[in-house]
């Protein structure tokens, strides 16, 4: 083909109800928010995007993706919300679906995302909710930092990354991610690096918790790992730093193995494995 048939071989797509023209082997640029993507493809930012006003007809979601085989390539930029109790980042309801190589900023929720997806090399910070929630089955989520969990403004339960569903959620793996800062000020609230809940089969291994409490309390209100409701559930080789427990084993948590976790747990202190049982204990946790 030549140059002159490539550049009228430009085809469109429908993104939030505009026509945007991209060519074949191109990704669909995305400049401003919120935006619905509807169909399967690649779509880039264009820049960074400081979201200021409140959009109640999407209740405050900045991109919604309702299509299967889509990549969301945030491509070294950076979104920033409109407050960290109303904005929402992305969510994902399709399946085979990437997120990776960006930032988001100042929301309640950062990314969630369902079935056979992937996030990576995704960097959020001030998220006073939840930072990446996988509710679905299948799901990596791996290489992404998240600091400044929580905070002043911290609902009533901050989770670093979540994984699990109710309605079916297995095979996900959380590797390699850095999560610090959680704290949540709220008497009755809990903050937890990454929680395992309604999940089976789960692999988290490699990853880097800290809180930010301004000393010790040996309670469940600040944990690295927290696993509830959920069966065949292997965590190993993580790094614990300034939590209350490294890792808490709640109702309904069976068959969880853990080995070679490390924690800075002081000499004399009680355990930070909690309740997840001697006979699961495969050794090098300290």
């Amino acid at each position: 083909m030549d140059k002159f048939s490539q550049k009228v071989a430009a085809f469109f797509v429908v993104v939030a109800g505009l026509s945007v023209p991209i060519h074949a082997n191109a990704c669909s640029q995305i400049s401003s928010l919120p935006v619905t993507i509807s169909e399967s493809g690649t779509y880039c930012l264009s820049g960074d995007i400081h979201v200021q006003t409140y959009d109640a007809q999407t209740y405050g979601l900045l991109i919604r993706i309702t299509a299967d085989n889509v990549t969301l390539d945030l491509n070294g930029y950076q979104i920033l919300g409109y407050g960290n109790h109303v904005s929402k980042g992305v969510q994902s309801i399709g399946s085979n679906v990437v997120i990776k190589n960006g930032g988001l900023a100042n929301m309640s929720t950062g990314i969630i995302i369902k079935h056979d997806s992937l996030v990576e090399n995704v960097k959020l910070h001030d998220i006073s909710g939840n930072g990446i929630i996988v509710s679905g089955s299948n799901t990596t989520v791996r290489n992404n930092i998240i600091n400044g969990l929580g905070g002043s403004d911290a609902t009533s339960n901050t989770v670093g990354i979540s994984a699990g569903s109710t309605t079916g959620g297995t095979g996900n793996v959380i590797a390699n991610n850095v999560i610090t800062g959680i704290y949540n000020p709220n008497q009755n609230g809990k903050a937890s690096g990454i929680l395992i809940s309604h999940g089976g089969h789960t692999f988290v291994e490699n990853n880097y918790i800290k809180a930010n409490i301004p000393s010790y309390d040996f309670t469940d209100k600040h944990v690295g790992i927290r696993i509830e409701h959920s069966n065949n559930t292997i965590v190993s080789n993580n790094r614990f730093l300034s939590v209350g427990k490294a890792m808490v084993c709640g109702v309904n948590s069976g068959a969880v193995r853990f080995r070679d976790n490390i924690s800075n747990k002081p000499l004399g202190t009680p355990s930070h494995y909690s309740g997840c049982g001697p006979h699961f204990d495969l050794g090098g946790n300290d």
